[in-house]
């Protein structure tokens, strides 16, 4: 990818992103009824828009975490691909060069 894509790619995600934000606020702006929050031992009074923010938040760090794992789990593997990638070409370089050995002999 060149980096001229790679930066169109960023602005592209960058607009997104906001994007999304301005919606998320204006949605909360225009839902700023107070509602009932029930949790296990809480019950709390909260403003509808603030609700809705602290789970946007929740959601977004949830998303993070795993993407985070994932990537890790990424790195790991490509990291033991590389490895079996250069053993194999060790191999690949010893059999051609056991190749090149008996033809000279066959040539001899």
């Amino acid at each position: 990818m060149s980096e001229s894509s790679r930066n169109t790619f960023k602005i592209i995600k960058w607009v997104f992103v906001i994007t999304v934000l301005i919606l998320l606020v204006l949605f909360a702006v225009q839902n700023s009824d107070e509602t009932s929050l029930s949790l296990v031992f809480v019950d709390v009074d909260i403003s509808l828009s603030v609700l809705i923010i602290i789970c946007f938040a929740f959601g977004l760090l949830v998303g993070l975490a795993i993407s985070a794992l994932q990537a890790r789990s990424n790195r790991k593997r490509n990291k033991e691909q590389h490895a079996e990638i250069k053993r194999l070409e060790d191999k690949l370089i010893a059999a051609q060069q056991q190749i090149a050995k008996a033809n000279n002999e066959l040539n001899a």
